[in-house]
């Protein structure tokens, strides 16, 4: 019985079709699906034009704070800039990266341990936050841990010279010659 009452619904259907305030009511309806899809499409390229805009500025920031690090030494600046630079890109590598470097040198390596981590999640292969990772390790004078994090940037991309020169300093730092 369901089957013919949609043959039947069908069939009514199909024959409104015909009809002329039908076909226009039907044609405006697709005039404005087309004017939507084409504002979405204005608004999906303005939204990338946005976040070029705002890397572009947190590059900036990121200068603005490697600035203050190395030309008057202030970690609070610094520290602010990046921040800055993360509300604008909240993702950006490079702003993650010196805050982590900015929270070792000031002395709270715990910090940056805890930032790192963060970014590892999103990408464990990331050589730079595993190098820093092992110097904050170092600084809370945890081998075991800073020598994890060189081997996980070691089995991340074996062929890196750096990750080998870390590697050596680390086991020269521990007195480890044979191995370094």
């Amino acid at each position: 019985a369901s089957a013919v009452e949609a043959f039947l619904e069908a069939v009514a259907t199909r024959s409104e079709l015909g009809r002329p305030s039908v076909a226009r009511l039907m044609r405006q309806k697709m005039n404005s699906l087309s004017l939507l899809t084409s504002r979405i499409s204005e608004l999906e390229e303005r939204i990338e034009n946005d976040r070029q805009k705002f890397e572009a500025l947190a590059d900036e920031y990121v200068a603005m704070g490697i600035d203050c690090l190395e030309e008057i030494g202030d970690f609070t600046s610094a520290l602010a800039n990046f921040d800055k630079a993360l509300s604008l890109s909240p993702g950006h590598n490079d702003a993650l990266i010196q805050k982590s470097k900015t929270y070792i040198l000031a002395g709270q390596p715990d910090d940056a341990i805890d930032l790192l981590n963060t970014l590892l999640k999103v990408n464990p292969k990331y050589l730079d936050a595993l190098y820093l990772l092992s110097d904050a390790w170092l600084a809370l004078d945890d081998e075991h841990n800073a020598l994890d994090s060189l081997l996980r940037a070691l089995s991340a991309n074996k062929r890196c010279h750096t990750t080998h020169l870390k590697l050596a300093n680390f086991y020269e730092r521990i007195g480890d010659e044979d191995s370094a």
